[in-house]
């Protein structure tokens, strides 16, 4: 058996079994049903925008399987959360004032 790399691929199809992901090499690997389970939004999003993900290629007998690399930051959604506070900042909206749970006694409610 091979050692494991990181290789650079596309999510090409999710099925019931798993999915099939072509790897920059030209290879086709596959990646099992617990791991689609695990990343599918990420995945689902990659196969619709056609974005390249990371993953860890391992080779076990004649074929290739992959796992996702987790993503430790996100560009795209630091952006969006950017965006957000640099229009609530320029709305002057503040946070929600809170509401206490219980009523407080007012002084016609007292004996």
């Amino acid at each position: 058996m091979n050692q494991p790399r990181n290789e650079r691929g596309t999510v090409v199809q999710i099925h019931a079994y798993g999915a099939l992901v072509r790897l920059e090499s030209g290879d086709l690997a596959s990646m099992s049903a617990g791991e689609v389970g695990a990343h599918r939004a990420r995945l689902e999003r990659s196969i619709q925008v056609g974005e390249a993900l990371e993953f860890v290629v391992t080779q076990r007998l004649r074929r290739l399987e992959v796992r996702l690399i987790p993503v430790q930051r996100d560009e795209k959604f630091e952006e969006q959360i950017a965006r957000f506070l640099q229009s609530s900042d320029e709305t002057g909206e503040s946070a929600p004032k809170r509401r206490p749970f219980l009523r407080r006694k007012s002084d016609s409610d007292r004996p």
